[in-house]
């Protein structure tokens, strides 16, 4: 009956796999790709058995399994499925590079990460229109991009715009502090976060958008850090960019009303820890144990000796279970 999951497995056994599916299975990107799109390319051709199946205990709907086959429609429209994908988070080590290591620059910008995943599925409330996330009113703005330059579409546009600049400016600070706090339960230093939003506007000589910028400012033990990304190591840039992505889950999914189904939060961790020493990933079990108590984990992982030192620290807790995998030869190839 055990909730969280801890996989060991070496590279190209299926982890990442396994990660990608539940992934693809909770997307509800009107965009997505058919299932048949992720099959391997080393598999047989005309195989059409692959098949995605999740059961549902407790949540909305009770007892049920929901399945997505190969050469079926992803099951968005299923009432736990859409109900859940808001409270699913994915995170492997390419979304920490995101943070930190893709920013060439001086400056670290963070809105497109915030707006599109961190705080996507924030809820928000909105006078006069019927969206109700950051991602909602961020896709708004985008559409209210005027055509041409006539009086009423720029009014549609500009009101577009601040709803978004009032709603994201609140939370701004909100997921700087949070983060800041989860820093905290890491070693070396004390970290100071702030973010800086000069707010969305529409500039009618360019024809766009400005002011799309989240710049991340990082300071360590009372001195700020120029460039932070070019002169912290790869431990603290880790450290900050897990700190940033679980905030941006803690202040996004709130508890169900009172009498609401409860649904379930699921957090998936595939070799996010690649970049911390042992000392540094030590303080993960603990936060994952005193933030995330209420969610589904699974984490994923190559390295055979953290599996073991998980295995040891969490093996009085009934809420884990543990498998490895490995790849070999079955009969007929």
């Amino acid at each position: 009956n055990a909730s969280n999951l801890l996989i060991y497995g070496e590279n190209s056994v299926g982890k990442s796999s396994k990660y990608r599916a539940i992934q693809e299975f909770f997307s509800v990107d009107s965009q997505g790709k058919p299932f048949s799109s992720f099959k391997n390319i080393f598999s047989d051709a005309a195989s059409m058995d692959g098949v995605v199946a999740l059961h549902f205990e407790g949540a909305g709907a009770g007892d049920q399994k929901i399945e997505w086959k190969i050469s079926g429609d992803r099951p968005s429209k299923n009432p736990n499925v859409a109900s859940t994908a808001i409270r699913v988070a994915c995170v492997d080590y390419r979304d920490l590079l995101r943070t930190n290591f893709v920013h060439q620059g001086e400056v670290v910008n963070l809105f497109d990460l915030a707006v599109n995943h961190l705080l996507r599925h924030h809820p928000v409330s909105v006078k006069g229109t019927s969206v109700n996330t950051v991602g909602g009113l961020w896709r708004r703005v985008l559409q209210s991009k005027p055509p041409t330059h006539h009086q009423r579409r720029l009014q549609v546009c500009e009101a577009a715009v601040e709803d978004f600049n009032q709603a994201f400016t609140s939370l701004v600070p909100t997921l700087a502090a949070k983060a800041e706090e989860l820093l905290a339960d890491f070693p070396g230093g004390k970290f100071d976060l702030s973010l800086t939003f000069p707010k969305v506007r529409y500039d009618k000589d360019l024809r766009a958008f400005s002011g799309c910028q989240l710049e991340l400012e990082v300071g360590l033990n009372g001195r700020a850090l120029a460039s932070h990304h070019h002169v912290l190591n790869e431990a603290r840039l880790s450290s900050i960019a897990l700190a940033i992505y679980f905030a941006g889950l803690l202040i996004s999914i709130p508890p169900p009303p009172p009498g609401a189904p409860v649904y379930p939060s699921v957090l998936v961790l595939d070799d996010v820890l690649i970049g911390l020493d042992m000392s540094n990933r030590m303080p993960i079990l603990d936060l994952l144990r005193r933030h995330f108590a209420d969610w589904q984990i699974f984490l994923f992982t190559y390295d055979k000796v953290w599996h073991e030192i998980v295995r040891l620290q969490t093996q009085d807790d009934p809420s884990w279970c543990y498998h490895e995998l490995y790849v070999g030869a079955a009969p007929g190839g």
